[in-house]
């Protein structure tokens, strides 16, 4: 474990910076210093940030511009006419402009009724697990627009929840990338990785997860969050944008090849390359 903790300081610091920030979808609610606007635009960055960065980026830069220099303010007087105006002919795979109406106007409804998001997160975090927090703000958003649970997780018992536990991590953590708005609601000790494929199989070629754990579901979530602690106990959660800008890269397949692991960034700290090393 001592290998891979270098290794993962390493790909923080190459990684967690403002230029790779750039090229991810935090880098739209961080363009707003009012911290209303970062919490809407972060929710609806977060929910369109599925499939290929090159497919999303340009669809939720298309949306943050409809809306404006004031998306709190515009939302929240914006009536369901005007959010289909704002969604019209927008398109990300499934997610289209009834689905991104319903967003719209769901956010709309969390803000003339809460002032913002994190009352609906707090109904549920009161046990004090995120991702019953998350579970109570997707159950708000996905009752004010019903076409919303096309695009939202339900934030179910096997469900990592990823892009929600994405948009928690902007908000809660403060840092160079990360915004920190609801830094006083919740500790980042708390949070949980934002676990999808990519992460899942770093996780596993880094020993952090088991190689023969299918997935990713939310106990791998968990058991990778709870492996990160004995690095970093006050903020596990802090190598997540490294992880997954590895997993991005698409470098590492997650299958042993000569050729291949030779010029793979993982290589240094792999241990399924080192195990298959050692049987050799």
């Amino acid at each position: 474990m001592k290998d891979v903790a270098a290794f993962l300081e390493e790909a923080y610091r190459r990684f967690h910076t403002l230029k790779e920030a750039e090229q991810d979808p935090v880098s739209f609610p961080r363009r707003f210093e009012d911290p209303a606007d970062a919490e809407v635009v972060g929710i609806i960055a977060a929910t369109l940030a599925f499939g290929r960065v090159a497919s999303f980026m340009p669809v939720i830069a298309t949306l943050v511009a409809r809306i404006g220099p004031h998306p709190a303010h515009t939302l929240e007087q914006a009536d369901r006419a005007a959010c289909a105006a704002f969604a019209s002919g927008v398109r990300h795979r499934w997610a289209g402009p009834g689905e991104l109406e319903d967003l719209l106007f769901a956010v709309g409804t969390l803000l003339r009724r809460d002032r913002g998001l994190s009352r609906a997160f707090l109904a549920g975090y009161r046990s004090g697990e995120v991702y019953d927090g998350l579970a109570s703000l997707s159950a708000a958003l996905r009752e004010a627009g019903p076409r919303v649970s096309r695009i939202v997780s339900s934030v179910g018992p096997n469900d990592p929840a990823k892009r929600l536990c994405m948009f928690l991590r902007w908000m809660v953590r403060k840092d160079e990338i990360d915004m920190g708005h609801w830094g006083s609601l919740v500790k980042p000790s708390a949070l949980r990785i934002p676990l999808d494929v990519h992460v899942h199989r770093i996780a596993r070629m880094l020993g952090l997860l088991p190689i023969v754990r299918s997935g990713p579901r939310r106990r791998d979530a968990i058991a990778l969050t709870r492996t990160l602690a004995s690095i970093d106990p006050e903020d596990p959660v802090r190598f997540d944008f490294a992880l997954s800008h590895l997993g991005i890269s698409g470098t590492c397949t997650g299958k042993l090849d000569a050729e291949g692991c030779r010029t793979c960034p993982l290589e240094p700290a792999c241990q399924v390359l080192q195990k298959r090393s050692v049987k050799d």
